[in-house]
């Protein structure tokens, strides 16, 4: 963008044709840094502009002067080395332990509860008083006991 040939105090790209129906969107970027005063936080703003492409002859639109950049790109780095890290012994998790579950029992509770759930919904599908499958496995499991799970 060219902002030092801004004409009427609009500052537009050079390929912005002026007089064509054009869509802004504009959006912030906030990192949501709690803060009392709101100082040190940091905000961007992200935009584009869309126009439909001109067919025709395109207006004289004058060369647009060069801006001389003022600013380094690039940041010289003094090399840091880093401290010596000598590690102990690896340990990993301990063993996992599973329930012993009879997995045909429990497939086929599972399929009863669904094949249930199903032809209930059916029955009166005008006015429908049965929830959906997550809420009806809530209320057939609300008198089991909620254990958190604890991590070593």
């Amino acid at each position: 963008m060219k902002l030092a040939n801004a004409h009427d105090n609009v500052a537009l790209p050079q390929n912005i044709h002026p007089h064509v129906f054009t869509t802004l969107a504009w959006d912030n970027i906030d990192r949501i840094e709690e803060t009392l005063t709101g100082a040190s936080t940091s905000h961007r703003v992200n935009g584009i502009i869309v126009q439909p492409r001109v067919f025709g002859p395109e207006p004289y639109k004058p060369p647009l002067p060069t801006i001389p950049k003022n600013k380094k790109r690039s940041l010289m780095i003094e090399d840091t080395p880093l401290p010596i890290y000598t590690a102990g012994e690896r340990v990993g998790p301990s063993q996992c332990t599973t329930l012993d579950v009879n997995r045909e029992a429990f497939i086929a509770e599972a399929h009863k509860k669904n094949i249930m759930w199903m032809l209930t919904r059916r029955l009166d599908t005008d006015n429908q008083v049965v929830m959906a499958w997550t809420g009806f496995n809530i209320i057939l499991r609300r008198d089991l006991p909620v254990v958190q799970d604890i991590y070593h």
